[in-house]
């Protein structure tokens, strides 16, 4: 996600004649909480300096920073033909920075096409997810599959080692694959991020921590189940400010989570419970 240190460092300090625009931009994805649309507008901002940017770099920066804002905006909509047309942009644009990207020399470049892959598969996993399941098998297998590979062997730390959400997941869900290697993805990233308090154990983020979980009642590891969901259920327990402090670029989205564990109106999570109350 966006990190307003590291972009202000770099960022800010290629696009000096813009930084006004830049910080408007980030402070509005900042309030991305607060209102929806602050990040629709943060997205407009970073497209218009991305198409006028000269440096392959930077412009590659902004897109991703487009794609990543374009992502939260589609999981808050509501039809369908809203998400698809959404994280399609999403995934269009982040495509567009991996091959921009591939041009640029230096670590940093790397870094950046890893973000811009990650942002990619995020994106296009969204836009899966509202397609038959033919349409899915095609996309995972030519798509998203290699492209996740590949970030793997770039820089699988970006984004709390975020490439191991997409593909632990899809590897449980994807016919033909294995779920125990799936399982054996989503714990390393929960491993790699792990936060430990007197508390409570979780991933620094919060989609890891229910993705595993999931992971775990999917493949019957009751006694992993049970200690990662009390966890988990006392991290919601929480106060806010030790809620907050586990990851303070992702308030939003872990209080989003939150909410949707104690409300269970979500099916996935309202199966987890079930499962809870039957096994543990």
């Amino acid at each position: 996600m966006l990190k307003s240190l590291l972009i202000a460092s770099t960022l800010l300090g290629s696009l000096a004649a813009s930084a006004n625009t830049v910080e408007m931009a980030m402070d509005l994805y900042s309030k991305r909480g607060e209102d929806t649309q602050n990040a629709k507008k943060a997205a407009d901002i970073y497209g218009k300096l991305a198409a006028s940017e000269t440096d392959m770099l930077t412009k590659g920066k902004l897109m991703i920073a487009q794609s990543e804002a374009t992502y939260f905006l589609g999981t808050k909509a509501t039809e369908k033909k809203d998400k698809q047309r959404i994280h399609s942009a999403g995934y269009e644009t982040a495509l567009k920075a991996v091959r921009l990207l591939r041009e640029v020399p230096g670590e940093e470049a790397i870094t950046e096409r890893s973000r811009a892959l990650y942002f990619y598969g995020s994106n296009l996993g969204k836009w899966g997810e509202t397609k038959f399941i033919l349409k899915v098998l095609k996309i995972w297998k030519e798509d998203l599959k290699p492209r996740m590979m590949k970030l793997v062997t770039l820089d699988d730390s970006v984004e709390d080692y975020g490439v191991y959400r997409i593909i632990g997941r899809a590897f449980i869900k994807v016919p033909n694959e294995s779920s125990s290697k799936g399982v054996g993805y989503l714990e390393k990233a929960f491993e790699a991020t792990k936060v430990e308090t007197e508390d409570f154990t979780v991933a620094k983020n919060s989609t890891t921590t229910r993705y595993l979980l999931w992971a775990y009642q999917e493949v019957e590891e009751v006694d992993k189940f049970c200690e990662l969901y009390d966890n988990y259920e006392a991290f919601t327990e929480a106060d806010r400010a030790d809620q907050d402090a586990v990851n303070e670029d992702l308030i939003p989205e872990t209080q989003e989570e939150i909410k949707a564990f104690k409300s269970a109106k979500d099916k996935e999570i309202e199966k987890m419970k079930e499962y809870y109350e039957e096994e543990c």
